[in-house]
Order: C-alpha cells, then sequence, then structure tokens
C-alpha cells in the first residue's frame, strides 16, 4: 500500500472518531417556551428597558401635585428699623409655587405620553430579543440535525473506504473507485468539522441571550412542529401597523412633543 493511501486512510479514522465521539449535546431537551421565559427573566436589555418604563410610570402620578414647597431661613443680627446688637431675629419662610393655568395638565399629559413611549421602547425590546431568540434556536435544531445526517454519511463512506482498500489490496477493486471514496470521505471529514464550528456559534449566541456562558452546552432542542399560517399578508400589514412597538414609539413622541407645546 502507498504511504499517500496511509496518510489518508490514517486522516479519515481521525475524523470518524471525532464523529463518534459526537459533540457536547445532552439527553434532556429544552422547549422554546421555557426558554422564552428564561429570556424573558434573565436578558440584561429587557431588564434595563423594564425598569425605564416602570420609572416613567411612577413619574404619572407625581405629574399631577403642585411643585415642591421651599423654605427659606433668614437671620438678621441687626434688626430693621433698630440700633441695638442684641436683639437679633430668625425668619422663617414657606413658598408653595402655582404653576399657571393649565400647566399641570400639561406636564400630567406630557408624563403619560413618556411612560407610553417607554413601554412601547420596552415592547419593541422584548419583540427583538424574541426574535433572536428564535432565530437562533432554529438555527441550532437545523444545524444540530443536518451534522447528524452528515456523521451517518461520513460513517457510510468510511466502511465504503475500507472495503474498497481491501479490494484494491488483494487486486480485485480498482484504484480509481479507492481514490474516489477517499475523496469523498475527506469533503465529508471537513463538512463534518464545518457543521460543528457554525453549531458552536449559534450555540455561544443562544447562550448569549439567555446571559449564560458561552461555552455552556445547549440542551437538545425540541422538534419545531409545522403550523399552518391561518392570516393574510394583507391581514398581517393591518396587524403590523397597529401593534408593531416602533411605530407606536414614533406615535406617543409626537403626542409627547405636542403636549409639551401646549
Amino acid at each position: 500500500m502507498r504511504p499517500s493511501f496511509v496518510r489518508i486512510q490514517s486522516f479519515i479514522a481521525v475524523n470518524l472518531a471525532a464523529v463518534l465521539a459526537g459533540g457536547p449535546s445532552v439527553s434532556a431537551s429544552s422547549q422554546l417556551p421555557a426558554l422564552l421565559a428564561e429570556l424573558k427573566a434573565k436578558n440584561p436589555s429587557l431588564r434595563e428597558a423594564r425598569t425605564r418604563w416602570e420609572a416613567a410610570q411612577a413619574r404619572i402620578p407625581l405629574s399631577k401635585g403642585l411643585p415642591a414647597p421651599r423654605i427659606g431661613v433668614e437671620f438678621e443680627e441687626i434688626p430693621k428699623g433698630g440700633v441695638k446688637l442684641n436683639q437679633a431675629t430668625i425668619m422663617y419662610q414657606l413658598v408653595q409655587s402655582l404653576p399657571f393655568p393649565g400647566k399641570l395638565s400639561a406636564r400630567h399629559r406630557v408624563a403619560v405620553a413618556e411612560a407610553q413611549v417607554a413601554a412601547a421602547a420596552f415592547k419593541q425590546t422584548e419583540w427583538d430579543l424574541i426574535a433572536q431568540l428564535k432565530a437562533s434556536y432554529y438555527d441550532v435544531w437545523m444545524l444540530d440535525r443536518e451534522l447528524e445526517v452528515v456523521r451517518e454519511q461520513l460513517i457510510w463512506v468510511s466502511q465504503a473506504v475500507t472495503a474498497a482498500q481491501a479490494r484494491y489490496a488483494t487486486g480485485v477493486g480498482e484504484q480509481a473507485d479507492l481514490l474516489r471514496l477517499q475523496a469523498e470521505a475527506l469533503q465529508t471529514g471537513n463538512e463534518v468539522e464545518v457543521l460543528r464550528n457554525r453549531l458552536a456559534a449559534a450555540a455561544a449566541h443562544l447562550n448569549h441571550l439567555l446571559t449564560r456562558p458561552s461555552h455552556e452546552p445547549v440542551d437538545a432542542l425540541a422538534d419545531i412542529p409545522l403550523q399552518e399560517l391561518t392570516v393574510t399578508p394583507d391581514e398581517l400589514w393591518l396587524i403590523a401597523q397597529e401593534r408593531q412597538p416602533e411605530l407606536l414609539v414614533m406615535r406617543y413622541s409626537v403626542e409627547r412633543a405636542e403636549a409639551e407645546w401646549r
């Protein structure tokens, strides 16, 4: 047997051993609803948006009240109109500002509009993160299935290479057949390595969204059931116009600006 055949066979054996060793998959399966709940509970960007929304809501009741009163203290060592040095006086002042009529209601409208903007911004952040998580979930699921198929293909090709090598060694098989199978095995082994790297990157992105360590193994994802779309494109467009948080942010921002100018 030629040395080049030995090197190729060794390379195929190494790839096959890596395939049989498998990846970092775990026996438990992750359901998408559970991951979505984890995202909503742990993601720092979502928590920050929620905090801004809650802070804006807390400012609404305060916008209805009068400005905080001011307290002043005035000390005079020599009282006005007198010349005695031992008759110092202390005067206390309590000042309450009264806003111009209509200003309180305008300030309340501004606070409500700001809370609506913060709520829509929070919902937009939530939708964006949910979309990213679903896309990452589907990527991991698809890459895992592709890797499983290519691994099985590599096992089959490696067995075919072993059989072709035995036939060639006994003078029964053709060298061209052996070379073709070895090339196919090398190509399949490279595909396995590429898919493993892509799967690792997709799993790291999924962990990032869930605020997990990037190297933490991802549980085996449950199969994705196919669901039939029950709405038309025109209906989807109307729903998007009505509920899209980004459009609501723009609408409430306009309302806030109008309230500030009144």
